[in-house]
Formats: structure tokens, C-alpha cells, sequence
């Protein structure tokens, strides 16, 4: 994405078109900086953001003084390196970038981009580094050189051009990603693959399964390296380090990860001899390995898991994505949420993201029900709530309560306690992964304070407090001798007998 800039186009510049721009930056750029530029036949706005936050926005019309001058300085600012030295280095090989598609893929060091070639219209694939990548792509070339008569990669059309600010070198024929193996004959495959390129003295470097490609050959596909990073004499050593990676790509673990025994055995046997015997050995064990993980992220990685249902591909990947971001959004700030709250989330996402009625699906109580199991969300009553008094002052406060009443009778000894109705009161159960906290609640209520003695021999009548002296319900006949309880407010009143006798 570091390509692109957005240009938008309208019959009339308005802010919901603004804002349209906006959610296509937030979408495309949720990490970077990005820019925009919307215009119409008499305005233009130039718009800069920084992960997802609208940093500024110019705006001019084209006829004002120095609008050109603008316009151009923005679109040079905002415009990545990488078109620069792309347009440099089509120049100097010759070659058009072909539209719709040209971006074939991206790597440590560099880009990848469809081509045409001028002279005779072939396709070609365009590698492109900056400055600092030179000497990467350099050893590639001798690489690529070296492995041309093995029939196992892709072949070099045009040598190492270097030019300032970047190098750049063709190579062919273009074939399609292949795709991650499913089944152990697809990882026999890729390990035949790395077989014979180690039997024609050949090591790659870095035979990881996104450096395959699949072309058509006599209408068969047929596998190919690319990216060949090591221009070096076969050794047991490399050929260990070429297993050992492709190993990892195939069960998709960190370079850092440990294989453990009897893997690590395996390819040390075939680092030493690289027979089709060890290879079949390897292959083998890492097949078993991936598709016992593949089962177990089918299974959400549960040993006690008894579901029998089919694990279906996700529709609308993004807007999952979106929804459970705002879960646990949610989570994060003490927020709590319901099924019903997440399923109307579910479709102002889709509101938000432009998703035609008849793509999205019906957001039922099943799809939530699934949403939950899949991410590992439950409905769970919060604990407490947070910055609440401290247990332990509480058991302070009973023991001096003891002492200060110890020398008093139970029919002298009187305990107030209150109740009350909270009517702002939060929800104290929520969706989320972990249980949580509760937040601090509203205060906002209508009590009523109970009171008797120890023994139990004198109830005293209860009492209502609000936050008005007289309530709108009963102000007409609060101390008019016709209540069995009294009622009073406590913002700023005393609770004065005189005023509010009690019956």
C-alpha cells in the first residue's frame, strides 16, 4: 500500500464525499500516514492522515493564484519513493507496467511488479530494491545465473541495472502465488522441489512457500523457485538450513521456533545425504505436524471440543475484524455490551464499509452465537467495581463499630441501613474474553432508609429520600397526615421532623 495515493473524483465537492474519503484512508492506511485529493471541476481538497486521524486539509479552487503550484507540490510530497524509482526504472529497461494487477508482491528488500516489455509485448516480472538493497539483488542475479539450467526457477531476461536511488533486474515467466499446502502429496511436492534443486548443487536460501510460483507448462502447472537469495557451493549445512525453513514455512511457525525431535533428526539426515529416502522422511513428519495443526485451529485448538459442525469461511472477513475490534474496544474500556448491541454493530459496520444489502448476511442470534464461540467471547458478570472500598478497611470499620456500641443495651443499640433504586444504573453483565471489573456506577437513586433497634422491639416507619425536598408524585400530600412513611430530600435539606412528621 505504500504505492498508492487516492485520488477521488465528484460532480460536487461536499462534506459527506469528505467523509467518504476518510473511511477509504481509514481503511487503506489503519496503520501509516496517507493522503487524499478530492476534487471537482472548480475545487480541490488535499487531505493528509496519520493512522486514521485526518491531520489537515487545504482546500482551493483551480482558478485561485497558485493553486497549480499547490496541487503539484502535495501530489510530489505525498508520492512514495517507490513510484520514482519504478518510473525510473521502466524507463531504463524498456518496459511498461501493465494495468490492473501490475503488483505482484513485496519482500524484505524490495517490490515486484507485472511489466511489458516494448520491443515484443512479453510479461515480465520487475524486481526493484532501493539503494541500500543493491548488493541483495547483485547475489540474486548470480543466484538466478547459476540455477538457469535446472529447470527449477524462474530465469533472469535482463541483468542487474542499477540507477541512483534504487537497481532493478527482469526476470520470467510470471506465474500465479501457490497456494499454502493442504494435503501431505502437495508437501511431498514442495520438498521433491527443494530436492532436486539441492541435487543440481543449487541452495536457495530462503525455500519458504511464498517463494514458489505455479506456471503452465504443456497445460500442467508446474512449480518453480523464486527469490533465490545464495550464490554459494552446496554444503551440508545449507541444505540443513534450506530443509529446516521450508519445514517452518509448511507449519507456519517463526524462523526462531524449535522443531524438537525427531524433526530436527530428520533434517540433519538429509542435510548429510539428501536421498529421495530422507526427503520422504521429512516430508512425511511435517505433513502429519501440519495437518495436525490445521486440525487443531479447526477444533479452536480444544481437546474437549464436541462439535460435529463444518468450520465455513468467513463471508465478510473485514467487517468481523471491525466487529471484534470494537468488542474488545469495549472490553478494554469497562464498557458493557450485549449480542443485541454487537448484531446492530455488525451492521453499521456494514453501513460504514459500503456493503451491498444482498452481500451481508442476516446477522442472526446463530451468527452471533458462532462469532462468540469462534472468538472466545462469553457473557460474564463483572466482579465488584473497580476503585470500590477496600475489604480490609471494611473489617477495620466492623471491629471499631463493636467497641463503640459494646457498652450500650440491644434496646438502645439502633441500626439505619439504606436501599435504593439506582435508575441510571449500568449494565453489570457483558460480552467479553476475560472477565472484568465493574466500572463506577451512577449514584443517581431514590432511597429508602430502614431503621430498628437490636432487639428488634421498635421499627421505625421508612423513610424516602430523594434529591428534592417534595417529589412531583407526592409533594401534594407530604406532611399532611395521610402517609405511613415519610419523605424528605437530601440536596441540602435536613431531615426535620417538624416538617415531615412521621405516621
Amino acid at each position: 500500500m505504500d504505492c498508492v495515493v487516492l485520488f477521488e473524483s465528484k460532480l460536487s465537492v461536499t462534506d459527506a464525499a469528505f467523509g467518504q474519503v476518510v473511511r477509504y484512508l481509514r481503511r487503506l492506511f489503519p496503520t501509516g500516514s496517507a493522503s487524499a485529493v478530492l476534487f471537482d471541476l472548480s475545487s480541490f481538497w488535499l487531505i493528509t492522515s496519520l493512522k486514521t486521524v485526518i491531520l489537515r486539509v487545504e482546500k482551493a479552487n483551480w482558478v485561485d493564484g497558485g493553486s497549480k503550484a499547490l496541487f503539484e507540490s502535495f501530489v510530489s510530497d505525498h508520492t512514495s519513493p517507490w513510484v520514482r524509482r519504478l518510473t525510473t526504472a521502466c524507463s531504463a529497461l524498456g518496459v511498461d507496467v501493465v494495468e490492473g494487477g501490475a503488483f505482484l508482491g513485496r519482500g524484505a528488500h524490495g517490490r515486484v511488479f507485472k511489466v511489458e516489455r516494448k520491443a515484443d509485448k512479453k510479461v515480465l516480472a520487475l524486481k526493484l530494491v532501493d539503494s541500500r538493497s543493491t548488493t541483495a539483488l547483485f547475489r540474486e542475479e548470480l543466484a538466478l545465473t547459476n540455477a538457469e539450467l535446472t529447470g527449477l526457477t524462474a530465469r533472469l531476461e535482463h541483468g542487474f541495472v542499477d540507477f541512483p536511488g534504487g537497481a532493478a533486474l527482469l526476470v520470467t515467466p510470471v506465474g500465479a502465488p501457490l497456494p499454502r499446502p493442504t494435503t501431505l502429496q502437495e508437501v511431498f511436492n514442495l520438498f521433491d522441489l527443494l530436492r532436486q534443486l539441492h541435487e543440481k548443487n543449487i541452495i536457495h536460501g530462503d525455500p519458504r512457500v511464498p517463494n514458489v510460483i505455479v506456471v503452465k507448462d504443456n497445460d500442467k502447472d508446474k512449480l518453480l523457485w523464486i527469490d533465490l537469495v545464495e550464490a554459494v557451493l552446496v554444503t551440508p549445512g545449507f541444505r540443513t538450513t534450506d530443509a529446516a525453513i521450508l519445514t517452518r514455512s509448511i507449519l507456519r511457525l517463526l524462523h526462531t521456533s524449535l522443531l524438537g525431535e525427531p524433526l530436527e533428526s530428520l533434517i540433519n539426515e538429509y542435510g548429510q545425504a539428501p536421498t529421495n529416502e530422507n526427503m520422504l522422511k521429512v516430508a512425511t513428519v511435517s505433513g502429519l505436524l501440519r495437518n495436525k495443526l490445521k486440525t487443531a485451529e479447526a477444533w479452536h485448538i480444544r481437546a474437549d471440543n464436541k462439535v460435529r459442525s463444518i468450520d465455513r469461511p468467513v463471508a465478510l472477513p473485514a467487517v468481523e475484524e471491525s466487529v471484534l475490534a470494537w468488542v474488545l474496544k469495549c472490553e478494554e474500556l469497562g464498557v458493557c455490551i450485549t449480542g443485541e448491541l454487537i448484531r446492530k454493530q455488525a451492521s453499521a459496520t456494514c453501513d460504514q464499509m459500503n456493503v451491498p444489502v444482498s452481500q451481508r448476511p442476516a446477522f442472526s442470534k446463530g451468527w452471533l452465537y458462532k462469532f462468540q464461540v469462534k472468538h472466545g467471547l462469553t457473557s460474564k458478570l463483572q466482579h465488584g467495581e473497580a476503585a470500590s472500598v477496600s475489604p480490609a478497611l471494611v473489617a477495620e470499620g466492623r471491629q471499631q463499630m463493636k467497641a463503640a456500641t459494646s457498652g450500650y443495651s440491644a434496646a438502645n443499640t439502633y441500626n439505619m441501613d439504606e436501599t435504593a433504586f439506582f435508575f441510571c444504573l449500568s449494565p453489570h453483565r457483558s460480552i467479553t474474553r476475560h472477565r472484568q471489573p465493574g466500572t463506577k456506577k451512577s449514584k443517581k437513586r431514590i432511597t429508602v432508609a430502614l431503621t430498628t433497634n437490636a432487639d428488634g422491639t421498635d421499627v421505625v416507619d421508612p423513610l424516602f429520600i430523594g434529591t428534592a425536598a417534595r417529589t412531583s408524585g407526592g409533594g401534594n400530600v407530604v406532611g399532611k397526615g395521610c402517609l405511613a412513611f415519610c419523605v424528605t430530600g437530601n440536596r441540602g435539606q435536613l431531615l426535620e421532623s417538624d416538617r415531615h412528621p412521621r405516621h
